[in-house]
């Protein structure tokens, strides 16, 4: 049985307090009666998140959180005292924050970006705000052109933050992003850059040829919704392509020499034209 995680667990008894579920080898952990589906059979298999209860011992819920053992989420305070602070994370029971995993005391209402972790001493869950120490350079395994996910951290001058694949560092910069960002997003991204100091410059889009095909479809599907007409040629302003389509200027132009040398669109002085 994994603390923090979701466990698929086993029926095995009810009583009047609630289910008690057990794993593999026999371990037992309370379903408060709350949390009990209405129908539900013995030895029945139910998806459930394990935590600890007030007094420290595992209870479970099939409240799902919006944060897991051993990751990060952006989560809102709802209470804060002398000794830490309480993140909502979707469940009945919040995550302590205490005050010396703090960069900045955390106050009610605010929204930090948490990574939580199991307290080696106490046995229980616990939140911290000092990210910067949990993020690692990145392995020889990640490549330029790279699929990854990624968690948008925080807005700097030159872009965003972002965690690479729950453990990396890495950046998405304003002038490569065509579409908007949000702090505490999740989203499929690409590597563009590994840095000498192990950090990740990343890409939205696609990098290079793989983005002109999407490109292209993005263009067509444009057109369509504008009665096969956009006002857009190659001279257009790269804010009026953006605007317009999410999408650099750059990846345009290859876009609509893509669609013109199969015929799909006609060049119009005006704009483009499907065919």
């Amino acid at each position: 049985m994994k603390l923090g995680e979701i466990n698929t667990l086993r029926i095995a008894r009810e009583t009047g307090i609630g289910l008690f579920l057990v794993d593999e080898t026999g371990n037992e952990v309370l379903l408060p009666k709350r949390f009990v589906p209405e129908v539900f059979e013995i030895d029945q298999d139910l998806d459930v998140f394990v935590y600890n209860d007030s007094e420290g011992r595992l209870v479970c819920t099939t409240q799902e959180p919006d944060i897991t053992l051993n990751s990060f989420a952006l989560l809102r305070c709802r209470d804060a005292t002398d000794i830490g602070a309480f993140m909502e994370i979707g469940i009945m029971k919040d995550l302590f924050v205490p005050k010396k995993n703090q960069n900045d005391l955390i106050k009610p209402g605010e929204r930090h970006m948490i990574y939580m972790y199991e307290d080696t001493l106490t046995k229980r869950l616990v939140g911290t705000a000092r990210i910067n120490a949990l993020v690692k350079e990145a392995s020889e395994d990640i490549m330029p052109d790279d699929e990854v996910d990624i968690l948008i951290w925080n807005e700097r001058d030159m872009g965003w933050g972002v965690i690479v694949d729950n453990q990396y560092q890495g950046m998405v910069y304003k002038n490569q992003t065509f579409e908007p960002i949000a702090i505490g997003e999740r989203r499929t991204a690409y590597v563009n850059r590994v840095r000498e100091d192990g950090k990740l410059d990343i890409l939205i889009q696609k990098p290079g040829a793989k983005n002109i095909d999407e490109s292209a479809k993005a263009v067509i599907d444009a057109l369509e919704r504008n009665n096969r007409f956009l006002a857009l040629t190659d001279k257009s302003s790269p804010e009026d392509i953006s605007t317009a389509l999410n999408m650099s200027k750059k990846s345009f132009k290859k876009a609509i020499g893509t669609l013109y040398k199969q015929r799909i669109i006609s060049l119009e002085k005006e704009g483009i034209m499907l065919l």
